[in-house]
C-alpha cells in the first residue's frame, strides 16, 4: 500500500512540475499576456507553510491558498493606512469581497517559505487585487489569483458602485501615507 501512495505522489508530483515548466513557456513564448508589477502598487509579505496547512497528499490543502491572499490584502490595506474597522465606525462602510479566484500552478509543501503579492488592479467601481504566490528559494511560481471587493453603506444596505474618493486616493498612494487624519482612540 506505501509503494502503491509513494508512486502516486510521484506521478502527482511529475504532472505538476511539468504543468508549471508547462505555464512557464507559455508565458515566455507570448500565449498569455502578462503585466508586470514594478509599475503597480503592490504589497509583498513572505509566509512558512506550517504542518496543519498540509493535505494527504503533503501539499497545501487548496483552501489555504484564499488564506495567504487575505493576509496580503490585509498588509496592503495596512501599508496605504486603511483600517477596515475604523472605516465602518467612521464612515459606515464595509468592503465584502464579492469574487474570488485562484488558479493552482505549482503546490506548496511543508515548511516552503514564500512570497504572496497583492497588487491593485482597480479602486474606481470595485477593488480589485491580483495576487501571486511564489516560492522565495527559486522564484517558481506556485498560484496566481483575484479578489473583487464592492463598497456597501451599512445602515441602508445600499451596493454603491464606486470606492469612496478618500478610500480609493489613500490605496492608489504610497505605502505608510497615512488615511485618517484625526485621532484614533
Amino acid at each position: 500500500m506505501t509503494n502503491c501512495i509513494d508512486t502516486a505522489y510521484a506521478v502527482y508530483d511529475r504532472y505538476i512540475r511539468f504543468q508549471a515548466s508547462c505555464r512557464e513557456i507559455q508565458i515566455s513564448g507570448g500565449f498569455e499576456q502578462v503585466t508586470s508589477t514594478k509599475s503597480r502598487i503592490s504589497t509583498s509579505i513572505q509566509l512558512r507553510v506550517p504542518f496543519y496547512h498540509i493535505d494527504m497528499l503533503q501539499i497545501v490543502w487548496n483552501g489555504h491558498y484564499l488564506k495567504y491572499f487575505e493576509e496580503a490584502r490585509q498588509a496592503f490595506f495596512r501599508e496605504r493606512g486603511v483600517d477596515l474597522r475604523q472605516v465602518v465606525q467612521d464612515m459606515d462602510y464595509v468592503f465584502p469581497v464579492i469574487r474570488t479566484t485562484v488558479k493552482h500552478i505549482y503546490p506548496l509543501r511543508l515548511d516552503d517559505a514564500f512570497v504572496c503579492t497583492a497588487t491593485l488592479r482597480e479602486a474606481r467601481v470595485k477593488i480589485v487585487l491580483d495576487f501571486e504566490i511564489r516560492l522565495i528559494e527559486n522564484g517558481v511560481l506556485c498560484a496566481r489569483g483575484r479578489s473583487e471587493q464592492a463598497a456597501l453603506k451599512v445602515k441602508e444596505m445600499e451596493m454603491l458602485f464606486k470606492i469612496p474618493e478618500d478610500i480609493r486616493s489613500a490605496l492608489e498612494r504610497n505605502p505608510k501615507t497615512e488615511f485618517f487624519q484625526g485621532e484614533r482612540s
